[in-house]
């Protein structure tokens, strides 16, 4: 009851339930051997994550081979979906490789691997748009060039609406100019790509040196 309490008096979106061991990212089902109808979204959160870490990600029976049952994270997901507010996207990383109590040594390089996932699943907790696939106008650049950063399309990976999205280039090289106005998105909503077709661009002064 209290954990049933805790979940309807806070509008969490998602949650970390921290375990040991074996290097894994779990997401629901644990108790069905089938995953959630939101599972590309479990998918496309577990494999943004484990890409700083090398996690292997997947649900109890694809990763340990057995269900557990009554298991937080599909609590979480879908136990009591109106008192909490919505579906809290719940994963379990069981953290180090050794055993259920890592040495003392080996403490701080297991916080450190998860530092970034954590951050990561904090920010899509809102609205995080990232540029897909971005790319330069030309492979090579000299001194004197017009280069564009041609960025095709933006996604909101985040759970929540992202309102009045732009994007602005800087430099903090003096011999390179920004001759581009920020571009205006609007807004992306939750988990959805649009399209840009405004370029970025800047000018390398002719007085740049090579091998910048």
């Amino acid at each position: 009851n209290s954990l049933k309490n805790f979940l309807a008096t806070r509008y969490f979106r998602n949650a970390l339930n921290y375990h040991t061991y074996s290097n894994l990212l779990i997401y629901p089902y644990g108790a069905l051997e089938q995953e959630t109808p939101d599972s590309a979204i479990f998918r496309e959160f577990a494999r943004d994550m484990t890409a700083y870490n090398g996690y292997t990600y997947g649900t109890d029976q694809q990763t340990v081979g057995y269900s557990t049952r009554g298991n937080s994270d599909d609590y979480f997901y879908d136990g009591y979906i109106l008192q909490n507010h919505g579906k809290i996207f719940a994963m379990t990383p069981e953290v180090g490789s050794t055993g259920f109590w890592p040495s003392q040594p080996e403490i701080f390089p297991l916080a450190i691997e998860n530092v970034m996932p954590n951050l990561y699943y904090a920010y899509v907790a809102g609205e995080y748009v990232s540029a897909i696939n971005p790319y330069f106008s030309q492979q090579y650049f000299n001194p004197g060039d017009n280069v564009d950063l041609i960025i095709p399309q933006l996604r909101n990976k985040g759970l929540s609406d992202a309102a009045n999205v732009s994007i602005t280039l800087t430099s903090d090289n003096p011999l390179i100019t920004i001759i581009s106005s920020p571009v205006n998105v609007g807004n992306i909503a939750s988990r959805t790509t649009v399209n840009n077709s405004q370029n970025l661009s800047f000018t390398i002064g002719g007085t740049m040196p090579a091998d910048v």
